[in-house]
């Protein structure tokens, strides 16, 4: 077991930097995401999932490079990984104020994490509500009593009358 380093905190602090710029890109992707669902533009929605699923790709560089901080630290401490939090990190911490500072990142970065499960939550109730209308919709058209589709014959036969472009009567 070795001494919790200041670098550890300063790497621990970069990285929770990159996760709050990674949480920002998502939650300005989510608003956008919004504005394109009320408005209805369904390409501005397909190229937000599109952009989404580039930065979840991105996270995953960073999930990683999280468990290899978490690794450092534990064995620094003596500890398993799974047992380590931030608090602990930050008590052990030989720089005060980069534990403090580490303490903060990460606040914000679980506030904009929760605003953006939100988000998300409302976009998919938006989604969903779109999709239900458009299945009432098929429904309504599919349930028709009568054929709305195009006839190039559209009385029955022995049926004569006038038709709107119909010049003989």
């Amino acid at each position: 077991m070795t001494a919790l380093q200041p670098a550890d905190v300063q790497s621990l602090c970069a990285h929770l930097e990159r996760q709050l710029a990674s949480a920002r890109v998502i939650s300005a992707l989510l608003d956008e995401q919004h504005e394109a669902i009320v408005s209805r533009d369904v390409q501005a929605v397909v190229q937000s999932v599109f952009s989404m699923q580039a930065e979840i790709a991105r996270r995953t560089g960073l999930d990683q490079e999280r468990d290899a901080l978490l690794a450092r630290a534990a064995e620094a401490l003596g500890t398993e990984p799974e047992r380590l939090t931030l608090s602990i990190v930050c008590a052990a911490s030989p720089d005060r104020d980069a534990a403090e500072h580490a303490a903060a990142l990460s606040a914000e970065l679980a506030g904009i994490l929760e605003a953006s499960a939100t988000a998300h939550q409302a976009n998919r109730e938006l989604i969903e509500q779109e999709l239900a209308f458009v299945n009432v919709m098929l429904q309504a058209i599919g349930a028709a009593e009568e054929d709305i589709s195009y006839n190039p014959n559209p009385r029955p036969e022995g049926q004569a009358g006038a038709g709107f472009l119909d010049v003989r009567g």
